[in-house]
């Protein structure tokens, strides 16, 4: 959580708080903004007081339409959730951090575990300030209780005129401490429990409303882990005599559970849920012990592997909406892994032949198309035009190529793009799904000179191909990413010796 891009919204002198999660998206309580009269030109202003123009003024915003109301049926009820999506063209410093639903749980939080927030009550005259405390129980509902650390005197609040000194905190975003991930918006303090405020359940209303989901950006819905418990079951049930089964049997599973694959696969999830570098060493070990006995296992044993590593914990990672990604980590391998669950999916991770004796560096993305095909020039757009198109041209035949497996007849016209667009769009679904994209490291040099660092050529791009990833990494170091590289380069090092087909 950073504090300062939490924003106050002023409804006609009325306090609230808020927070941004995309390009034109700010996240509130419902009744912050209940009486704006929308649709006869109403609006609310909104402020970032720690943040400054060039001129030291505070950055401000208008919000001028709801996105998204709270409404929503789940079993054929209707729910009205204290909670709404304002349309809010952000300031540009605060559009450039603007988050995806990576930054939302989808996972609901443990009772009596740690949550952190910030926002402007009324007893700190509005200004910002933070509040801690302990999720309580039943967290699988839409509304949660929030047990606060510290509370306001009421004696204190009655003297100064505050009937609710939390008033002013609603809209403020809930990050679960564990995951560092939002887990509710306050709604209300309880005036019935002083050391108790309410919110709205992000977990649970991604679950129940396609209509926030859509708003987000999540293509899917349900725990990560349901998705791969099944996928896992998939891979486990036609081989419980196998070799490697027993081997994860003996490895994971508590005495007195029986041998089903379903079993397995919880005892996996389970382990995967505390130390994950601990738990993939251990799988590591137990595949090596397996494939020394019986090496037929190991096409399953990698996809095994592949599926655990989608549940490798991003922290507070966030990335835009768009096409294009900066990603906060050091190495190609992470990038797959960060970029995967992006888009939903399994990272697809294979050795790099032309990099195969630099074991450290040579596990990528299968689908990455790498950037050394791009000269590397030092950018002047409106003298070099023609040299922007050259590159441009360059990117999309190699994208072609990597789809196509060979070199376009002729040169592409717009019927051809489209449907290079649209195949581009397609293969990221399936049993198999491909997620071709362009990737470039972010070293200094490579980030001053690189095309794809050039806004005017990633712009070019995506007018071309919309649906064309441009992935730049190496603009920070993931979490634990050291060690994870670590079990990752060992556990091909490993697999290499049973699969020619890597």
């Amino acid at each position: 959580m950073e504090p300062k891009w939490i924003a106050k919204i002023n409804n006609q002198g009325d306090i609230g708080t808020a927070y941004p999660i995309g390009p034109n998206l700010l996240l509130t309580a419902g009744h912050v903004v209940q009486n704006v009269k929308w649709h006869d030109g109403g609006s609310v202003s909104v402020e970032w007081p720690d943040l400054k123009d060039s001129n030291n003024r505070s950055l401000t915003a208008v919000a001028r339409n709801i996105a998204f109301d709270g409404k929503l049926l789940v079993d054929d009820k209707p729910i009205n959730c204290d909670l709404v999506v304002l349309d809010c063209q952000l300031p540009k410093a605060i559009h450039q951090k603007s988050v995806s639903w990576m930054i939302f749980s989808q996972k609901f939080a443990e009772a009596r575990t740690g949550w952190k927030a910030a926002g402007y009550p009324n007893v700190n005259s509005n200004n910002l300030e933070t509040a801690t405390g302990l999720f309580s129980a039943d967290l699988e509902k839409p509304v949660i209780k929030l047990t606060l650390d510290d509370t306001i005197d009421p004696t204190v609040a009655r003297a100064n005129v505050m009937p609710n000194g939390w008033g002013g905190m609603s809209g403020a975003p809930v990050f679960d401490i564990a995951s560092g991930k939002i887990q509710a918006v306050i709604t209300e303090h309880n005036l019935w429990m002083e050391k108790q405020l309410v919110g709205v359940s992000i977990p649970w209303l991604i679950r129940n409303s396609a209509t926030f989901r859509q708003i987000l950006g999540i293509k899917t819905v349900g725990l990560p882990a349901l998705n791969v418990h099944e996928r896992i079951c998939k891979h486990l049930e036609p081989m419980q005599k196998s070799m490697l089964f027993q081997t994860l049997v003996e490895q994971f599973l508590p005495p007195g559970l029986q041998a089903l694959p379903e079993n397995v696969v919880k005892e996996l999830l389970k382990a995967s849920e505390g130390n994950q570098i601990a738990f993939l060493e251990q799988f590591r070990l137990a595949v090596e012990s397996s494939l020394e006995k019986d090496r037929q296992d190991a096409g399953v044993a990698l996809n095994l592997f592949l599926l655990l590593l989608s549940l490798t914990d991003t922290g507070s990672f966030t990335a835009t909406l768009s096409r294009q990604h900066d990603l906060p980590v050091r190495t190609r391998m992470a990038a797959e892994i960060y970029l995967a669950s992006v888009y939903g999916l399994v990272p697809d991770l294979t050795l790099n032949k032309q990099k195969i004796t630099d074991v450290k560096n040579a596990v990528v993305g299968r689908h990455a198309v790498e950037s050394g095909f791009m000269r590397e020039v030092g950018w002047q757009p409106d003298k070099n035009a023609a040299e922007l198109a050259h590159v441009v041209n360059i990117a999309v035949n190699k994208v072609y190529r990597k789809l196509h497996s060979n070199e376009p007849d002729a040169p592409l016209d717009e019927f051809d793009l489209e449907e290079l667009n649209h195949t581009l769009k397609t293969r990221r679904k399936g049993a198999k799904p491909e997620l071709i994209r362009l990737e470039v490291d972010s070293s200094e040099d490579l980030a001053a000179m690189h095309p794809l660092h050039n806004p005017d050529v990633c712009k070019a791009l995506n007018d071309c191909l919309s649906e064309l990833p441009i992935v730049r990494y190496g603009k920070g170091v993931g979490n634990n990413e050291a060690h994870l590289r670590a079990q990752v380069n060992e556990f091909f090092r490993i697999i290499q010796k049973y699969m020619d087909d890597l």
